[in-house]
């Protein structure tokens, strides 16, 4: 069965700016696990300091199999995520230089996506400040002494643990708060080591600032240092223990930990305190399933979509129970109530197709399983192998269709 390991983020500029985190459970045996946005700017930061330290194109491929995405994913996110970026080029400028790096070292659509996004940021910063040439950063005359201590900040030039800056001998701003917003915006930028970084000066000024240590620990995930993460949500949590968000947050790093018990203990932890997150239920029963846990699993996802009906994970995911359990009608039904809500969610139609297999039941299992194909072709080659097709494998029909995809 099959069901996408996601993190769900909905960043906001508010109070918190790492929102609650969920999680999907592991595809088993099928595909890689397709990456969430929040995942796709991990995977992009991770390939410039890939392409920073010297790595070639191949070497470059590598690397983004490794973390379950390619070229062509990856190059379909930065066409979509650059609408974003264009709408405040200025605050793109050093993501821009970096995608032009990138561009010269990779082949084919990923670095023509590259370069062509990179210059429309170029073109963009131009047409907003008038900047002429390679400087794409604002006019000297325009800084003001702060603003030109951060622009060697951002440059590697200086350190946010000096006390003096070497721009004139600037004092660093003292304020935790101030330094905590630079944290928010760094990491908005998805420049989540920077972020790391003010916000530990945020917290050198002031040590029970637990917002700080929360988005610290959310930074520190997106970088998949799940162990410092969960540090860092700790601290938040011995200076405000009923931290719903931290307690969910530090569960999802326990999953990717391979530690499913500690995790349900977090998500516990969290419904205690919020017995209404419909993250958390959907969270913990992703850890119950992975246990094999499947009854139990399945009760918690029922109290997720008690709370919150239109959860499609949700009943993907209570389908995928039921399929384990050889419940296969009762799967059935959990994924066409996915996929009444989400009518693009390919794995739903591909598990229906699975189950239908096993239930020798060609027609239906060749009808849903070109609609998964119609929607993410990697099913195509996928269904050529799946053990589930294996009693209508020998089927004309079944070949027949397979032959023709």
């Amino acid at each position: 069965m099959i069901s996408l390991l996601k993190k769900l983020w909905n960043w906001l500029k508010s109070l918190f700016i790492g929102s609650p985190k969920a999680v999907n459970p592991e595809k088993v045996q099928k595909s890689p696990p397709e990456p969430s946005d929040g995942e796709y700017e991990g995977i992009l930061m991770g390939l410039f300091e890939q392409v920073a330290a010297g790595t070639t194109t191949g070497g470059l491929r590598g690397w983004l199999y490794s973390r379950h995405c390619n070229d062509k994913k990856l190059a379909h996110w930065l066409e979509v995520k650059s609408e974003e970026w264009l709408r405040y080029p200025e605050d793109y400028q050093t993501l821009g230089r970096d995608l032009a790096a990138l561009g010269k070292v990779m082949t084919g659509n990923l670095g023509e996506v590259s370069q062509r996004i990179s210059l429309q940021l170029r073109d963009a910063v131009r047409d907003v400040s008038g900047v002429e040439g390679e400087n794409l950063g604002p006019k000297e005359t325009d800084l003001t002494e702060v603003q030109k201590f951060y622009q060697l900040l951002n440059q590697g030039k200086t350190s946010t643990t000096q006390r003096l800056s070497t721009a004139n001998n600037i004092p660093i701003v003292q304020d935790a708060e101030f330094w905590f917003e630079q944290g928010n915006q760094k990491y908005m930028n998805g420049d989540f080591i920077g972020a790391i970084a003010s916000y530990d000066q945020a917290l050198e000024f002031k040590p029970d600032y637990h917002q700080a240590w929360y988005n610290r620990g959310s930074a520190l995930d997106d970088l998949g240092r799940y162990e410092e993460a969960i540090a860092s949500w700790d601290r938040a949590l011995e200076i405000k223990s009923d931290y719903p968000d931290a307690w969910n947050n530090r569960g999802v790093a326990l999953v990717n930990l391979g530690r499913y018990e500690e995790a349900i203990a977090s998500w516990d932890r969290a419904l205690e305190i919020k017995p209404d997150y419909h993250e958390a239920w959907n969270n913990r029963g992703i850890a119950l399933g992975n246990l094999g846990r499947y009854e139990e699993a399945i009760a918690s996802w029922d109290q997720a979509l008690e709370i919150k009906p239109d959860k499609d994970e949700a009943w993907n995911n209570r389908g995928n129970a039921l399929y384990n359990l050889g419940r296969y009608e009762e799967a059935i039904a959990s994924y066409d109530r996915a996929i009444k809500i989400n009518s693009n969610d390919a794995d739903a139609y591909y598990n229906k197709a699975c189950c239908y297999g096993l239930q020798n039941n060609v027609e239906l299992a060749i009808e849903n399983l070109q609609r998964a194909i119609n929607l993410d072709v990697e099913y195509q080659d996928m269904a050529k192998t799946d053990k589930d097709f294996e009693q209508i494998r020998g089927d004309e029909r079944f070949q027949s269709f397979l032959n023709r995809v």
